[in-house]
């Protein structure tokens, strides 16, 4: 984002990105809360290959899914654009265009709202950095200590599920913000019929299931 643009550019570029940030983060989240009710009946699933493979495959793509929103943090740039550059972006177009978020109520300005939720994620790096590490030698490559031993990364890198969903949140937050600031509307919700999903019944329908 180091280009410069015009206001209506500017505008445009935020219509976009935040569009696309907020399908994929609404995306993640209803997957993050079926991970979630699963790991709830964790004992109970154990012998089951069909959940085992929808656990594992949930688990790897909200490890993918969520480091791309927090990849430029800890390291050199590899993505082109991410949560703290949606950041800038709002903080570029807040300085140039004032009328862009005029359905704004909070009690500080915009630019001090933009400071916290930076101060937010700045707050979570060691996750991210835990988070990173297990995309980069778990989930996206075959790092030979975490390969040969299965116990690796639970030690040296060990992620709750508090902490993803604590990275998560920090992500909705800041695209409720600014989506509403300008359009009045929330975007990112909750599907409840994920999050409240009964598990026992799948259990029960798909018990025959090797």
């Amino acid at each position: 984002m180091g280009k410069e643009f015009n206001s209506n550019q500017l505008k445009n570029i935020f219509k976009n990105y935040s569009e696309k940030l907020v399908s994929e983060i609404t995306i993640l989240k209803d997957k993050f809360n079926l991970y979630n009710n699963i790991i709830e009946y964790e004992n109970k699933l154990s012998n089951s290959n069909f959940f085992m493979l929808v656990y594992n495959s949930l688990f790897t793509d909200i490890i993918i899914t969520l480091s791309k929103f927090y990849e430029n943090l800890v390291r050199k740039r590899n993505s082109d654009f991410d949560i703290n550059d949606f950041l800038n972006l709002c903080d570029k177009i807040n300085n140039s265009k004032k009328e862009f978020f005029i359905y704004y109520k909070g009690d500080e300005s915009i630019s001090n709202k933009i400071k916290e939720h930076k101060d937010k994620i700045e707050e979570i790096k060691p996750i991210i950095k835990k988070l990173l590490t297990w995309r980069d030698k778990k989930v996206a490559h075959f790092d030979k200590e975490p390969f040969i031993n299965r116990q690796y990364l639970i030690k040296n890198a060990p992620l709750s599920k508090e902490e993803l969903e604590k990275s998560i949140k920090i992500i909705t937050d800041i695209l409720n913000t600014y989506t509403y600031a300008h359009s009045r509307k929330i975007y990112v919700t909750e599907n409840k019929n994920i999050k409240n999903l009964n598990i026992e019944e799948i259990i029960d329908l798909t018990k025959n299931i090797n």
